[in-house]
């Protein structure tokens, strides 16, 4: 299992950066790294027994925030993926087949980094 992490510093600067550049319409996702649960896990538990229990019911295996089918309206900047109707010169377009899961994800977060905050 993969999620998402953002520290509590960093979304508040990107929601100071979001206030800054909005015009309206848009859907602003910031990029994060990834990180494996289990390798949270172990990390909280300074390499402790963990035990894995699975899935809970309807929990995803990994996060979907772009999935392909809005490929065509989102473009990327340096902190942010940005879906909109309406292009505003912000960022380059993404290709077609773009999609933003946490599984795939080319920034993945070392867990004791998040122990050591």
């Amino acid at each position: 299992m993969t999620r998402y992490f953002i520290t509590t510093d960093d979304a508040v600067e990107r929601i100071f950066e979001v206030l800054r550049i909005m015009r309206g319409n848009e859907i602003f996702c910031p990029k994060m790294p990834s990180v494996k649960m289990a390798d949270l896990a172990r990390a909280i538990t300074n390499n402790g027994p963990v035990k894995i229990t699975g899935k809970r019911s309807g929990e995803k295996t990994h996060e979907d925030i772009i999935v392909s089918e809005q490929a065509s309206k989102t473009y990327e900047t340096q902190n942010f993926f940005i879906t909109t109707d309406i292009y505003r010169g912000l960022g380059h377009k993404v290709p077609p087949d773009f999609y933003y899961r946490s599984d795939k994800n080319w920034v993945w977060l070392d867990p004791g980094v998040i122990i050591n905050k």
